[in-house]
């Protein structure tokens, strides 16, 4: 598959195999929506990112909240953007 220039949607992207993949994505200069719960690691994966060469949007999303899940959805989908994958790595926890 060519990632070259494609947009991808990464869910659990403060941590663990989320991140992981979005760090690498980032090598093929695409643009990322990483999201999760925690903005500070959000903003450290975003950085990772973009010293990759990719660009990084920062989405907060809790997977436990189904508002939350709705608005994000909606916000991401409004920029009619095509998006060539999404990758759910997001766990809920108690």
């Amino acid at each position: 598959m060519n990632f070259l220039g494609k947009t991808f949607w990464i869910t659990g992207a403060s941590s663990g195999m989320g991140k992981a993949v979005a760090v690498a994505l980032a090598k093929f200069n695409t643009r990322i929506i990483i999201s999760g719960r925690d903005i500070d690691s959000l903003q450290i994966t975003a950085e990772e990112i973009e010293k990759n060469g990719s660009r990084a949007r920062i989405e907060v999303l809790d997977m436990q909240d189904a508002t939350s899940i709705i608005r994000t959805a909606k916000k991401v989908l409004a920029d009619k953007e095509k998006i060539a994958g999404l990758y759910h790595f997001a766990g809920i926890s108690q």
